[in-house]
């Protein structure tokens, strides 16, 4: 515990508790919220993202799978969020893509908490990384959903008698 707030407080990168984290990291593992959580809040922007993916790999091969219970699948969906939301730049490693889109497919689950954490991973993705989802995931542009129907209504037409009148008042 006391590791993981000194690496996120002070930004160091303690590349031995990353492995070490690993080893206790299994969904049979009676703690296992509250190291995923440790190991979410040791994760940031200076972290290399080459030491992060194999970690990340294997939360995501212990973890989410149809194999495991419900709640560990939203939980390792959730913590895999948060450590892609404090170090997004893991996004970027080649292995990275296969999960992305593994993690997606499953807002189609049957259970209700692995939807909403596959659509929490589904958000944190498009904010940073938005080419790594298909097309159906990504949303809609920034620019089409900001358009409103007020703008998209032609402006008034501005005629000669329209013109005289502003030009009286302003008199």
């Amino acid at each position: 515990d006391l590791c993981s707030r000194v690496a996120c407080t002070h930004r160091l990168q303690l590349v031995a508790f990353y492995s070490y984290m690993r080893r206790y990291l299994k969904p049979s593992q009676e703690q296992a919220p509250r190291l995923l959580a440790l190991f979410a809040q040791a994760c940031h922007e200076l972290v290399p993202p080459d030491e992060l993916v194999p970690i990340i790999r294997h939360v995501a091969d212990a973890f989410v799978s149809d194999r495991n219970a419900s709640e560990a699948m939203a939980l390792g969906i959730n913590a895999l969020r948060e450590v892609c939301g404090r170090c997004p730049a893991v996004l970027d490693e080649p292995e990275m893509l296969g999960l992305v889109r593994d993690l997606a497919a499953y807002t189609k689950h049957r259970d209700k908490s692995v939807v909403v954490a596959a659509r929490g991973w589904i958000n944190i993705v498009r904010e940073h990384h938005p080419q790594l989802l298909q097309k159906k995931d990504r949303g809609r542009d920034k620019a089409r959903s900001k358009a409103t129907p007020a703008a998209v209504i032609a402006p008034q037409r501005v005629t000669q008698s329209r013109f005289d009148q502003a030009w009286r008042l302003d008199r």
